[in-house]
């Protein structure tokens, strides 16, 4: 008997201390939550610069297109005149406004041109596209040579 009083006070014994280490405690429950505070922290930092750059790009990627527009729209018009113009950019970017320059490149007929897309708030330029543009000068247009659909150098090849 005296056998299984020991062997069932061992076993009660083991069973207490079974219940001890069955729970968290009150440090390793703070210790999780503040490391998963710091993870949540982080995660949320990280969507919002995303988001945030997500939206500079689309600003970038419009003002871009607005720009390359505007100097389609001098080619196609024609008629350069050196100078500064300026205007709204519309809708999609109403926080900011376009600056045109036309200015001379140096020879004859060739122009210089500069387009900003510029924050209304800071005056700082999110864009700035530049390319020349050749316009042949009124000299040169009016100096007629005679072209290939010209009747009278039809008339003069058969003779």
């Amino acid at each position: 008997m005296q056998g299984l009083k020991h062997i069932t006070e061992g076993a009660a014994a083991a069973h207490g201390k079974g219940r001890l280490r069955a729970g968290f405690s009150l440090v390793e429950t703070l210790c999780a939550v503040l490391i998963l505070a710091v993870a949540l922290t982080g995660m949320v930092q990280a969507i919002t610069t995303a988001l945030t750059s997500t939206k500079e790009s689309e600003a970038q990627t419009v003002a871009s297109l607005f720009a390359a527009g505007q100097i389609e729209t001098l080619r196609a018009e024609g008629d350069l005149r050196d100078g500064t113009t300026e205007g709204e950019c519309g809708e999609g970017l109403s926080l900011y406004r376009w600056q045109q320059t036309v200015a001379p490149a140096g020879i004859d007929g060739l122009h210089d041109i500069t387009v900003s897309i510029v924050n209304t708030g800071s005056g700082k330029a999110i864009y700035e596209l530049k390319t020349l543009l050749f316009e042949a000068p009124e000299e040169a247009t009016t100096n007629t040579r005679p072209s290939a659909n010209n009747p009278q150098r039809r008339r003069n090849r058969s003779q």
